[in-house]
C-alpha cells in the first residue's frame, strides 16, 4: 500500500501498463547510458505528440464501445489534402482548414455508417480507412509532398516559451478534450454511451447523433 494525495493506494490496483513502461524505462536506462537524458525525454516527446492526439479521440471512440481503425488512413488523408493545397499555393491557414475538413468528412461518414445505417464498427471504420488509403495514394500517385512554406513549418519545429509546437499542440487538445469530457453535458453523453445507451434514451438524449458526433 502506498498513499497517494492522502488515500491508500495498492500496488496491485495499479494498471499493468504502468509496471511494463516502468520495467522498460529501467531497462533502457541500463542499456542505453543517454536514455533518460532531457535531449532523449524532449525528443520521445515531439514523436509521440501526433500519436498522443490520435489516441485521444481513439478513447473517447472506445468509451462508446467502438472501435475506429481509420484514424491512422484519415490522418494520413489529411496531411495529403493540407499538403496539397500547400502546393497549389493556398495560405497555410487554408490548408489546415482543408486537412481538417477531409479529416471530419471521413468522421462523419463514418458516424453515418455506424449510427445511421447500424453497421458494426469494425466493419464501416476499415472500410472508410480504405477509401481513404486509396484517395490518397491516387492524388499523390505514391509520391512524398514536401511542405516548403517556412509557416507551415513552424507547426513542427518551431516552440512557444521554449516549448516545441508539436507538444503545445498535443497539450492544447488534452486540455479541450478534458474540459469537454468533464464539465459538458456532450462528454457525459460519450461515457453514457458505453455505459447505458437506454438510460441516455430515457433521458431524452438522441443516442445516434450523439454517436455521430462522436
Amino acid at each position: 500500500m502506498v498513499e497517494l494525495k492522502g488515500r491508500q493506494v495498492s500496488l496491485g490496483s495499479i494498471p499493468p501498463v504502468i509496471w511494463m513502461t516502468l520495467f522498460l524505462i529501467v531497462v533502457y536506462s541500463i542499456f542505453a547510458p543517454g536514455f533518460l537524458s532531457g535531449r532523449n525525454a524532449l525528443n520521445i516527446a515531439i514523436q509521440a505528440a501526433p500519436l498522443f492526439v490520435v489516441s485521444i479521440g481513439m478513447t473517447m471512440i472506445i468509451l462508446t464501445e467502438g472501435i475506429d481503425l481509420s484514424l491512422g488512413f484519415v490522418a494520413g488523408l489529411a496531411g495529403v489534402v493540407t499538403s496539397l493545397m500547400l502546393q497549389a499555393g493556398h495560405p497555410v491557414a487554408l490548408a489546415i482548414l482543408g486537412g481538417l475538413a477531409s479529416g471530419t468528412l471521413c468522421g462523419l461518414v463514418n458516424g453515418f455508417l455506424v449510427s445511421i445505417a447500424s453497421l458494426p464498427t469494425f466493419i464501416a471504420t476499415l472500410g472508410v480507412g480504405s477509401v481513404a488509403y486509396g484517395i490518397g495514394l491516387i492524388a499523390t500517385g505514391g509520391r512524398s509532398i514536401p511542405a516548403l512554406q517556412e509557416s507551415f513549418r513552424f507547426i513542427f519545429q518551431g516552440s512557444v516559451l521554449g516549448i516545441r509546437m508539436p507538444i503545445v499542440i498535443a497539450l492544447v487538445v488534452f486540455g479541450v478534450t478534458y474540459v469537454f469530457m468533464h464539465f459538458t453535458a456532450y462528454g457525459r453523453n460519450v461515457v453514457g454511451l458505453g455505459g447505458n445507451p437506454q438510460a441516455l434514451r430515457t433521458a431524452g438524449v438522441n443516442i445516434e447523433l450523439a454517436r455521430l458526433l462522436v
